[in-house]
């Protein structure tokens, strides 16, 4: 996917003078090259790795190996969550140099937003509710091609707390070596999260215990992931930990703080309906599918009934009207790239059906983000059959997002190098 600076990248490094005229601040420059974007000072560089080359953050100093690096502060917005980006830059969140001071350089956000629309539109809006853990988040599912469909279902079933506290534990206590982050991501795609918290823990866990995690906000602050991990790590008698006063007060307090600063639960004067059953995680997914793909007068309509919800029964009905409408009203998308036998698009709502059934791999479920022009799907008709998944970026590009075998089986490399090539023939 070629990319392209909307600015040309500046060609000398700027300082700012301190005291004596010795250079107290030095600015960053930027180019675009065919791995991503790099963020140049002297004596080295930041490069941001594209989605579909290989994603990444690393600072090469010179004279040292590269070192890779995860940001960990939210790199995008989330409305819903009250949450607020700061600037991807590795330098503006750096310490002094050698007495220097790093910065982002001149128009640093016009670059960092175009790098951030590279990225597949469907993966940016799964991880932005998970604040800190976005970047770990969005690198996960780059290590691990089937993170993002374990993440898109438990979002549909607003059960996203225990992952952002796995995540946030994952973060802070483990090492970031890539192998260690393929088996925490194949870990959380693979096995019963009781186990994950287990191996994170070191203890066991009951259901009920996820359960009430699972009620959690997305994006927890940093004094309360540790809160609730001294709760989780307290074990006086080795048995498998159940959901005590003090879980269920801190879980309650966190739930509190994060419904009281939610623009949807203020908007629409839920807090009642939250009181009764339905967690803020469900609540934001079901609004904001409920709404995506209704025409302005649908929209209009849902809003007001949308006020009127006051019980739990209501709202799933709510619902499944207007997100049933929505998928009535958009009109099934035309195959964004050409492709020639043995790749087929899959083009309409009764092909999509058929390739569920015949591959058993549940790809109907994708119906909404194809609708948003988020993903396309493909049947490969080789000697191993595949459903073939390609994402759409900010910019307008489609990528080779997955594929997958039946039954969600991981197809040979061999397969995957032909369907790579007759994509881009």
């Amino acid at each position: 996917m070629a990319q392209t600076g909307t600015e040309p990248a500046q060609t000398a490094l700027q300082f700012d003078t301190g005291p004596g005229g010795a250079p107290s601040t030095i600015y960053a420059s930027y180019q675009w090259t065919a791995r991503g974007l790099t963020e140049n000072f002297d004596g080295g560089a930041v490069l941001y790795g594209f989605w579909d080359r290989r994603f990444g953050c690393w600072t090469a100093l010179v004279n040292r190996k590269p070192e890779e690096i995860l940001p960990d502060w939210p790199i995008l917005d989330c409305p819903a969550y009250g949450l607020k980006a700061e600037s991807l830059s590795v330098l503006g969140h750096s310490k002094p140099v050698d007495g220097h001071k790093l910065k982002p350089g001149h128009r640093a956000d016009i670059y960092f937003a175009e790098y951030l629309n590279s990225l597949p539109v469907l993966l940016k809006r799964l991880i932005a509710p998970f604040g800190r853990s976005q970047w770990l988040l969005l690198d996960l599912c780059a290590q691990h091609p089937r993170l993002w469909r374990h993440v898109h279902r438990h979002a549909a079933f607003g059960r996203v707390g225990a992952l952002s506290l796995a995540l946030d534990i994952f973060r802070t206590t483990q090492h970031s070596k890539a192998q260690n982050r393929f088996a925490f991501a194949d870990f959380i795609a693979s096995v019963p999260r009781e186990k994950l918290f287990s191996q994170l823990l070191n203890r066991d866990f009951s259901s009920a215990v996820l359960g009430v995690l699972d009620l959690l906000p997305p994006c927890l602050a940093s004094d309360q992931a540790a809160a609730l991990v001294k709760v989780l790590d307290n074990n006086p008698d080795g048995s498998p930990m159940k959901p005590g006063p003090e879980l269920l007060a801190l879980s309650a307090d966190i739930i509190s703080t994060a419904t009281s600063q939610s623009p949807l639960v203020s908007q629409f004067d839920k807090q009642d309906l939250l009181n009764k059953g339905i967690s803020l995680p469900r609540f934001t997914y079901m609004v904001s599918e409920g709404l995506r793909h209704l025409t302005d007068a649908q929209k209009t309509a849902a809003l007001k009934a949308l006020c009127e919800v006051a019980v739990p029964q209501t709202f799933q009905w709510w619902f499944a009207r207007f997100t049933d409408l929505g998928y009535k009203s958009r009109v099934f998308p035309p195959p964004p790239v050409s492709t020639a036998a043995p790749l087929f698009p899959i083009s309409d709502r009764a092909a999509l059906n058929s390739e569920d059934h015949e591959m058993r791999n549940g790809v109907s479920a994708y119906l909404p983000e194809i609708l948003a022009g988020e993903l396309y799907f493909y049947h490969w008709a080789g000697a191993r059959p595949a459903t073939v998944c390609l994402a759409a970026t900010g910019t307008g590009d489609w990528i080779f997002f997955e594929a997958f075998g039946q039954n969600n089986s991981v197809i040979p490399d061999a397969t995957s190098a032909e369907i790579l090539t007759c994509l881009r023939s």
